[in-house]
């Protein structure tokens, strides 16, 4: 796959459409080199890609346009979620930031609370 590819499979099958088996292809680490593709992949993933995998341990988290997306992404996602005593908690944003983050105005903004 390339970037184009990636960019229009994201845009015609948007979120929920994130495969991780895509992290084990050797195009990944290749084209998650690219910010417009990692901002799709967070997309598709749900925020998940920042959580689970190569990209959870990656320098991308300390992108702050990319954790912001990554913050509403989740929040869309799961705000509303309540199952079997599991429901969604604001600090489970801050898994998304790398520590370095943590004191930046508008990730906190975007939060909602300090780390």
């Amino acid at each position: 796959m390339n970037k184009e590819e990636l960019l229009a499979y994201a845009d015609e099958h948007g979120a929920g459409s994130y495969k991780s088996s895509w992290e084990k292809e050797e195009w990944f680490k290749l084209l998650t080199a690219d910010k417009a593709v990692v901002m799709a992949m967070v997309e598709m993933s749900e925020s998940q890609c920042l959580l689970h995998g190569p990209l959870s341990n990656s320098d991308w988290k300390k992108d702050k346009d990319i954790v912001l997306k990554a913050i509403e992404t989740y929040r869309y996602t799961w705000d509303g979620y309540d199952e079997d005593g599991d429901s969604f908690e604001a600090e489970e944003l801050w898994d998304l930031a790398d520590e370095s983050l943590r004191t930046d105005p508008d990730i906190i903004n975007e939060i909602g609370e300090e780390f």
